[in-house]
Formats: structure tokens, C-alpha cells, sequence
């Protein structure tokens, strides 16, 4: 502790100020006018005014070491005109949901596949549901291609795969009419044109240039096909799967390509980490043993996961508290990390999140890709 003499004040990091009052003790106080030094010095601190509330304040008695260590710690606030009292916050009252709310969105929810799965399925059906693309993120191994499959499967869509690689070619993705007029059609053009999940597998290894011309394709309800004009199909969803964000190469993935800003600002982000559960029932499943519990287990997280989601959405934020924080998330990046774009697509995306079960959070961290860890939960914290 800090002595100072009565006439002085220490000011504190915490904001507050440390003066000797008439009694003897120090204590900390929170001053809003220099006029309260001088009065707060010519009173007993608050402990000794409770105790003596009669006793004049000029003439104390000297004060016990005991006394002096016991007040440092309690550290309570004496109320007067010129000072501010740190009041105890409002305890925060939950928002209610009844089960009977919960039921009613999760039957709109789609269905818990039977099979052994990855424990981000049910935010990969939810966002497909809602016809959010959706960009796999993690590690090589985790299941990403096969959670995009299964995630079809559940949703009783077809399913559609192009391998990404640096030589594909324009007519790779979009086809090609041969010299006897003869269409050639890819897996692209049968989703778009008919309905299903198509999966751009390891997309960061794709040519960046060609993947930009998806642009079009993912947010507009037409795309040309060796010169036919083909309309979307309602049912059409794409999901991409990479090691990387995306954004170039990465410790480790030093081969990876950086996808054009435009196009990855068309996907939400969900990272797909190692799953325990998955990888021993995987491991099971290739030593020809029994994998049910393994299977089980993922189901009951599956349906833990969306009624989670379910409870969520009873109380998602509306539209105009999502654009607010975006504008705040969007000042703060365009501050910090010029690399990255908060576009209004965030705000649509972001919007539909959080109706699909979402927090407000993880709807804004998902179209920031790139920005993890410490720095991700500081800009998180400051708009939510």
C-alpha cells in the first residue's frame, strides 16, 4: 500500500481515487469533481462515519492497524452528492422458450441421419436448408466430403462432386458442345440445372480465376453453360471443402491458392475439426468391428445440436439488430484487417443464421474468414 499524506490523492488504474481521510484510513473513492477531495479529507472514511455517526469528524481517534487492513479489504463506497456509487449490475433474466416453441421449429428442421457422422452435421443441414453455401474448413482426414454427402442424403437431395485442381479448365466446370453439336453436361450444370448438393472439393486447389465464375452462378438466379442460359433450380446447394480459408497458402498448405474475396465472401464458414467419436467409429468400421455405439452416440449430438438450434431460433434477433452490429463489425474490420470485406451479404447470411438457430456470434464469425482465435473473439465481443 501506497502512503500519501492527507492532503494528496494517488490517482489509480481502475479509475478511482485514493485519499486519507480525516480518521486515518485510506480509501478509494470514484470522483467526478475535484471540489469532493477536499470534503471527502475532511470526513471519517465510511466505515468509521457508521460507527460513530455522532463523533465530530475533526477530532478522530487513531485507528487500529487491524482496523485500517480490514476496511482495504472490504473496500465499501460512502454515498454523497459528489461521488459515484459502483452500483451491482442487474442480474440478467433469460429469455423463456416453451418445449411446445422448440417442437414447432424443429419440425422444420430437417431429419438426424441413421449413419455414423461428423458432430457439425446438423449446422451443415441447417445452412443447406436455409441455401447458405457453406465452406468446409479443417484439417485433411476430418470427413468433410462425406459430411457433405451425408448432409444430401438427409436433406433427400442428389449429390454432385467436381475434384478442384490447378489445370481444370473452364469446360471442367461448365461443359462444352463438341464439333457434332453434341452438349457434354457436368456435375455442376446437373445440380444447377436440376436440383442437388454440388461439392467443390479441395476448392483451395482450384484455379482462382475459373472459381470467380461461380460469382454469378451462386448469387444470381441464372449461369451459361456453353452458351445456355440455365436457370437455378430451387433446390440447388453448393458446398466447398478446404484446408485452408481460403485466402492463400497456410503453415503446412503452402501449395494452396487464394479464392478471389468476391467468391468466398458467397460461403459461411464452419470449421470441421477432429471428431473423436467419428474417428474411433471409423477405425472400428476398418477393423471390421461394430461401430453402433459410435453411430448412436453421433445421432443423440446430432439431435442435442438442433434442438439447441431449435431453442435459438424461438428467440432469434430481428433484421435490424443484425445489420447494426454488421456496421459495427464492418467499421472495426475495415480498421484492422483491410484484407477482409464485411459486405451486405453478411447481413443476409447473418440474418438467416440466426433464424436457422445461429447465435448473432458464431452468424458474423462464420463470414469472416481468415480472422480466428484472439483476434476473432475481440472483434466479436465489440459488436455483440
Amino acid at each position: 500500500m501506497v502512503v500519501v499524506e492527507q492532503d494528496e490523492v494517488k490517482q489509480l488504474a481502475n479509475g478511482k481515487t485514493r485519499l486519507r481521510n480525516s480518521c486515518g484510513h485510506e480509501f478509494d473513492y470514484v470522483i467526478k469533481k475535484s471540489s469532493a477531495v477536499k470534503w471527502l479529507q475532511g470526513r471519517p472514511c465510511p466505515s468509521c462515519a457508521r460507527k460513530n455517526p455522532n463523533k465530530n469528524p475533526s477530532s478522530p481517534k487513531p485507528p487500529k492497524r487491524e482496523d485500517i487492513v480490514k476496511e482495504q479489504e472490504q473496500k465499501q463506497d460512502n454515498p454523497t452528492p459528489e461521488t459515484v456509487v459502483e452500483e451491482t449490475p442487474e442480474p440478467v433474466v433469460e429469455q423463456t422458450v416453451s418445449q411446445e416453441d422448440v417442437d414447432a421449429v424443429l419440425a422444420t428442421f430437417p431429419k438426424v441421419p441413421d449413419t455414423l457422422h461428423h458432430n457439425k452435421m446438423a449446422d451443415l443441414m441447417l445452412l443447406l436448408q436455409w441455401d447458405i453455401p457453406v465452406w468446409l474448413q479443417g484439417p485433411p482426414g476430418t470427413s468433410k466430403s462425406t459430411l457433405a454427402q451425408q448432409a444430401a442424403d438427409a436433406l433427400e437431395l442428389s449429390f454432385h462432386s467436381m475434384q478442384c485442381h490447378e489445370m481444370m479448365t473452364d469446360s471442367s466446370l461448365f461443359g462444352y458442345r463438341d464439333a457434332q453439336g453434341v452438349m457434354h453436361r457436368t456435375p455442376f450444370r446437373e445440380a444447377y440445372e436440376n436440383g442437388g448438393v454440388f461439392l467443390l472439393d479441395e476448392v483451395d486447389n482450384g484455379n482462382p480465376n475459373l472459381l470467380a465464375a461461380l460469382n454469378s452462378a451462386l448469387a444470381n438466379g441464372h449461369c451459361v453453360f456453353a452458351g445456355d442460359l440455365v436457370s437455378r433450380h430451387p433446390d440447388f446447394r453448393c458446398v466447398a471443402t478446404a484446408n485452408t480459408a481460403g485466402l492463400g497458402p497456410e503453415h503446412g498448405f503452402i501449395g494452396r491458392n487464394g479464392v478471389d474475396l468476391a467468391t468466398r465472401d458467397r460461403f459461411a464458414t464452419i470449421f470441421v475439426a477432429i471428431d473423436r467419436n467419428l474417428e474411433l467409429g471409423v477405425a472400428k468400421l476398418a477393423a471390421n468391428e461394430d461401430n453402433s455405439a459410435e453411430t448412436n452416440a453421433a445421432q443423440r449430438v446430432t439431435e442435442k445440436n438442433l434442438e439447441n438450434r431449435a431453442r435459438n431460433a424461438c428467440i432469434a434477433p430481428n433484421v435490424e439488430t443484425v445489420l447494426a452490429s454488421v456496421e459495427k463489425l464492418r467499421t472495426l474490420v475495415e480498421e484492422r484487417y483491410r484484407g477482409s470485406v464485411v459486405s451486405p451479404r453478411t447481413t443476409m447470411h447473418a440474418g438467416s443464421m440466426v433464424r436457422a438457430g445461429f447465435t448473432l456470434a458464431e452468424a458474423l464469425g462464420a463470414k469472416l474468414p481468415g480472422i480466428t482465435g484472439s483476434d476473432l473473439d475481440s472483434l466479436l465481443r465489440s459488436v455483440v
